[in-house]
């Protein structure tokens, strides 16, 4: 039904926009790829309160207690084990740098989502 395709739709767009924005704040030099020390900065900046992992409420204002809009489903996706945080191994697990040369650019980092 054209309701259900049409809410689909924008699922998907806010779902890439957060992608993308997740990217480049993570992309602390802004040179079109992230490495691990970006990704372990990223981490630590997110983790507000230096538990050694990040809830929902972390997540979803980060970084600089700005929100990342309707992020549910990218913390979901990084807390591989379920148990409701991310932990430094699934974060970095995320962007599956290991596999890439130590560093991913943004049309791998979406490609992977």
């Amino acid at each position: 039904n054209e309701d259900e395709d049409r809410s689909n739709e924008l699922t998907n767009n806010i779902f890439v926009r957060n992608r993308i924005e997740m990217f480049i704040w993570t992309d602390l030099d802004q040179d079109g790829y992230i490495r691990r020390n970006e990704i372990m900065e990223a981490f630590d900046d997110a983790d507000s309160d230096r538990d050694g992992r990040i809830s929902l409420e972390e997540f979803m204002h980060s970084p600089n207690n700005q929100p990342f809009f309707d992020s549910f489903e990218i913390f979901h996706g990084f807390d591989t084990d379920q148990d409701g945080y991310i932990k430094r191994n699934e974060f970095i697990g995320a962007f599956d740098i290991d596999s890439r040369n130590g560093r991913i650019s943004l049309e791998e980092f979406m490609i992977a989502a």
